[in-house]
């Protein structure tokens, strides 16, 4: 029998568990559900994690890993506007190729702040994580001339366009509404960050 190496036992319990919380929600997790999907004896989870809930934060951190790594790609556009613009398509699309890890987050989300406690503190952390290295994104792509102080609301903004627009998908699976949508929030976003008088605007408020 070949022996697994700790780490990738390890990777196949949290994609495991990301496949059985897309289907079952945080509640039907159970860890022998997630033994089941990861083809492995129950007893062996205890190895890599030493409760349940430290599987979950895993979860919870490796989704977030996933999707700041597949907008990386942003860096390629030039200007605020249109990095966030890409930034914005390219989560969408990411979510909707990958449903299961998708629902995972969102549940594992809105979980932690229900539980409260550490929990929250835990899940308010991971996405001001996300927020600041999404701004360090942004920030990598811009022109002299523009205002760093778009960057953080602007990263705000396009995090709730994403959420909104996933959980719409979820509700419907429409593709081609889905695509409006993004069309719409990418030319609203370009406009709102490369218009004249952004900087100003921004301040006065």
């Amino acid at each position: 029998m070949v022996r697994m190496a700790a780490d990738d036992r390890r990777q196949r319990f949290i994609e495991a568990a990301v496949q059985v919380i897309g289907e079952h929600g945080v509640g039907g997790a159970t860890t022998r559900r997630i033994a089941a999907a990861a083809n492995a004896p129950l007893a062996s989870i205890h190895y890599c994690f030493a409760t349940k809930q430290d599987l979950l934060v895993a979860v919870f951190q490796h989704v977030d890993a996933l999707i700041l790594d597949a907008v990386q790609s942003t860096g390629r556009h030039a200007g605020m506007g249109k990095a966030a613009a890409a930034f914005l398509v390219t989560a969408c699309e990411w979510y909707t190729a990958n449903p299961s890890y998708a629902r995972a987050q969102l549940d594992l989300y809105q979980w932690m702040l229900h539980q409260g406690g550490k929990w929250s503190k835990i899940a308010r952390t991971a996405y001001r994580s996300g927020e600041r290295k999404s701004a360090g994104i942004l920030r990598s792509c811009m022109l002299p001339g523009e205002d760093d102080d778009l960057v953080e609301p602007l990263v705000r903004l396009v995090f709730a366009i994403v959420d909104g627009l996933v959980l719409a998908w979820f509700a419907d699976h429409d593709r081609k509404r889905m695509r409006a949508s993004m069309d719409l929030a990418v030319k609203s976003i370009e406009l709102m960050a490369d218009r004249p008088g952004a900087k100003t605007a921004h301040r006065a408020r």
